[in-house]
């Protein structure tokens, strides 16, 4: 559907999978929100309106998140941010065109994909490189529900960068994670908009800090598409925690490449699930690591991940090698699992984009 958010206006085009034809009278109801779940009962009901509750919800959420300053209807309709529609997954296409062609060292096509996107997104505050736009992206992307771990977060690493010798820490950022990060970055990113017809479903709802209703359904199911991202996710975060534990290193005192009992390639070579312990006294840290479900990552990367015939639920087994416990999980709460992790990744790209800002460092772009 096409829609006009100057004119109020609505268009619909039959773009895959489909055609326009007559009313026919009887005809099966198909109910489906790219946006939202739909309840169960819902899903086959004509003049069904579930839409209208879940946006007062959002919009309760977004009163208890902090004051909207007041403008004008034509402010509102101009199209900038904060007011503009999240139009995420189109504004991604030219990020990631942009980030592409930056790390292929052809910064001046890059440039022009900025200026671009300049017109179409930021038009009143022009894209000043790729790391000012993989900012703005991340921060819309987490708020409002990750805004307070984010200020946790950059209050805890500034003292610890206003007390310690940074210079080997940032020689040794630079010549061995900074590029390595970039790419863990950018995969999940993709990955993520890769699935974002399914992931949209609930992104609104968890980005505000509501829970999704347990008779929801997911009307849009692309299962094979992202059935291995919350364990690719957890590969992920299990690696790029390693910036929180280098400098957890320095806030007590040692060095950024010394743990209390182990050495850097030591803390390497531990599973994923292992890497977290280091600084789990450290609030701020392991607070924007709630979602890590070792149970799912081991499933969904040893094929032991199906789901059901009625695309409701998704099946796995517990246990490394994924034979263990069957368990069932809504298809819905996958995908919140799923977008909480892909959140906490996020949270952690605005930190690291800003404490390399603030320490003029290059940025993992």
């Amino acid at each position: 559907m096409k829609v006009d958010y100057t004119h109020i206006t609505t268009e619909t085009l039959a773009l895959e999978n489909s055609e326009h034809c007559e009313e026919v009278r009887d005809a099966p109801i198909v109910n489906v929100d790219a946006n939202f779940t739909v309840p169960a009962n819902m899903t086959d009901t004509d003049i069904a309106f579930h839409r209208i509750g879940q946006m007062q919800e959002l919009i309760k959420a977004a009163e208890n998140a902090g004051p909207v300053p007041t403008m004008s209807v034509e402010q509102l309709l101009s199209g900038k941010r904060p007011f503009r529609r999240p139009d995420y997954q189109d504004e991604w296409k030219y990020l990631r065109k942009a980030m592409s062609l930056n790390r292929n060292g052809k910064e001046r096509l890059a440039q022009r994909t900025i200026s671009e996107a300049t017109k179409e997104f930021y038009p009143e505050e022009p894209i000043e490189g790729v790391d000012d736009w993989l900012w703005r992206l991340s921060m819309q992307l987490c708020q409002p529900k990750y805004e307070q771990a984010f200020k946790d977060l950059m209050d805890e690493i500034s003292a610890i960068v206003k007390v310690s010798d940074m210079s080997d820490f940032w020689q040794y950022y630079q010549a061995n994670m900074r590029e390595k990060r970039a790419k863990l970055y950018f995969d999940i990113l993709k990955d993520y908009f890769g699935g974002y017809s399914d992931f949209s479903q609930v992104y609104y709802r968890v980005v505000a800090g509501l829970d999704v209703p347990e008779d929801h359904v997911a009307t849009s199911v692309s299962f094979d598409e992202v059935k291995t991202f919350y364990g690719d996710a957890y590969e992920t975060f299990g690696k790029i925690v390693e910036f929180l534990a280098l400098l957890n290193n320095l806030k007590s005192g040692r060095k950024f490449d010394q743990f209390e009992t182990l050495t850097l390639n030591k803390y390497q070579q531990l599973d994923n699930s292992s890497k977290f312990n280091c600084f789990s006294l450290n609030a701020p840290f392991i607070a924007i690591c709630a979602e890590k479900d070792g149970q799912i990552r081991n499933a969904s990367h040893h094929r032991g991940i199906s789901i059901s015939s009625d695309k409701a639920n998704i099946v796995y087994r517990t246990g490394k090698g994924g034979i263990g416990e069957e368990k069932v999980m809504l298809y819905s709460s996958y995908l919140v699992k799923s977008t909480n992790i892909f959140l906490q990744i996020m949270t952690l790209l605005r930190v690291e984009l800003a404490i390399c800002h603030l320490s003029r460092q290059k940025p993992p772009v």
